[in-house]
């Protein structure tokens, strides 16, 4: 089907559907505005500019966007609940404003300006969130005394039950509800592509994101096929792991990810390409640490 939008046609090969869907800048007005509350009405489209720095585009789940001499962060978070959100984001805008200052600018006479910076993690993964608010502090042995802080808030979409406020008609509820959906259907035993479709489905009946998954429904399917959903919820995985400094560290993420995903050990095996024997092993240890 064609895409008429050129706001989402010209979407990255690597966005999630979750970045695809708030590229279109309609959508991405009514993103801002729930958790901003900034007015919007009198900006452009053309004001409300999306950063495609790569810096942020490394980063699998991450929309930012640059308004009103701020840079907005939004970063969809669907795997297993990762705490080290307010250093990451530390990272990101110092690399940022590093790349904007440009060589030698750290040596000016007069005080360099940049955009206010502000982080949103948008939760939509399989445990519940701790708290609704991050903070850079809690990360030092002395967080009381700590000079440095940054601060990110959290919305936890995983339970509609969070988004009762918001009409059906809001993109943030209809991307929810359409998670919600292709979870459920995967509990009955739907394959993952049978699952997404099901979800599809069920949301163009209830007008729910019709209008967008109609015009981008191969688009939609593409972007939300297993094998990119399965990289984006690794990748936290993966940073567990790296973070750990251990080669075993990031297999048993992997591996816990793929379980909680209905994934059997013998298809993790082929998965990852390492024995079915130490997938066994490594299960059974999980399984032993979740008894705890």
């Amino acid at each position: 089907m064609e895409n008429k939008d050129d706001s989402i046609t010209s979407s990255k090969l690597g966005d999630t559907v979750f970045k695809h869907l708030f590229r279109n800048k309609k959508y991405l007005r009514e993103l801002i505005h729930l958790l901003t509350k900034l007015d919007l009405s009198s900006l452009s489209d053309d004001e409300i500019r999306i950063n495609d720095d790569d810096i942020f585009y490394q980063k699998f789940n991450d929309l930012v966007v640059e308004i009103n001499k701020q840079f907005l962060v939004f970063c969809e978070h669907q795997s297993t609940w990762n705490p080290n959100m307010p250093m990451r984001f530390g990272f990101y805008a110092f690399d940022l404003y590093r790349k904007r200052l440009g060589h030698g600018g750290i040596y000016s006479h007069s005080l360099s300006k940049f955009p206010t910076p502000r982080f949103y993690v948008i939760y939509n993964g399989i445990k519940p969130v701790p708290s609704n608010t991050l903070y850079l502090r809690d990360a030092f042995e002395h967080p009381e005394s700590a000079q440095l802080d940054l601060q990110a808030y959290v919305l936890d979409v995983r339970n509609i039950d969070n988004l009762e406020k918001l009409s059906t008609m809001h993109p943030l509820y209809g991307y929810s509800y359409l998670i919600k959906l292709i979870k459920q259907n995967q509990t009955l035993g739907y394959t993952r592509d049978e699952a997404v479709s099901l979800a599809v489905k069920e949301c163009i009946s209830k007008d729910i994101l019709k209008e967008y998954l109609e015009t981008n429904l191969e688009e939609v399917a593409k972007v939300f096929s297993k094998e990119d959903l399965e990289n984006a919820m690794l990748e936290g995985a993966k940073l567990t792991g790296i973070a750990e400094g251990e080669a075993i560290g990031r297999i048993k993420g992997k591996i816990e990810l793929l379980l909680e995903m209905n994934r059997t050990p013998s298809e993790i095996s082929t998965q990852l390409n390492i024995p079915l024997s130490d997938v066994q092993k490594i299960t059974t240890e999980l399984s032993k640490m979740d008894a705890f």
